[in-house]
């Protein structure tokens, strides 16, 4: 991020030894700054919504979509397969749109494709269509703001 684009304001965590050595580890790896990759970590955890849609496991998860995102000021249309998750105990429902391979203008080399996590507004505009190659549609797009490319902790081989 460059400098002066954001305010500082700072997290700290209390880790025990292991975890903290396994995630000096990942960084290490990944070629990025600690501060790029805990940033990176924390607003991909960070953007996921729980959404009240009872019945999305056995709806969608798997199913194959029609989505649109806004990239560049256009809208441009994607497929991607719905991945629906529970997280016990809690009863909060998280519906998200995988599409690996998608890499757009500008993304980097070691991009395996993006992870959009459905807010409720998103889940309310799921229809179902009449399509060879999905299921579904999602009718409200994904706004820039709203999502980043999943980037691989190795950059590619040269």
């Amino acid at each position: 991020m460059p400098k002066g684009t954001a305010k500082k304001v700072v997290f700290a965590v209390k880790l025990s030894r292991t975890d903290s050595k396994a995630i000096e580890a990942r960084i290490k790896e990944s070629g990025q700054t600690k501060s790029e990759w805990m940033r990176e970590a924390l607003l991909t955890n960070w953007r996921r919504f729980p959404v009240n849609c009872p019945e999305a496991l056995t709806k969608y998860e798997g199913k194959k979509v029609m989505f649109r995102i806004e990239h560049r000021g256009d809208l441009k249309g994607f497929l991607g397969e719905f991945l629906v998750r529970r997280l016990y105990p809690d009863p909060a429902t998280y519906v998200s749109v995988v599409c690996r391979g998608l890499r757009l203008p500008g993304d980097p080399a070691n991009t395996l494709g993006y992870s959009f996590h459905l807010s409720q507004a998103h889940v309310d505009s799921i229809i179902p269509v009449s399509d060879p190659d999905a299921a579904f549609e999602i009718q409200l797009p994904f706004l820039a703001r709203h999502y980043r490319p999943d980037i691989s902790p190795r950059p590619p081989a040269s």
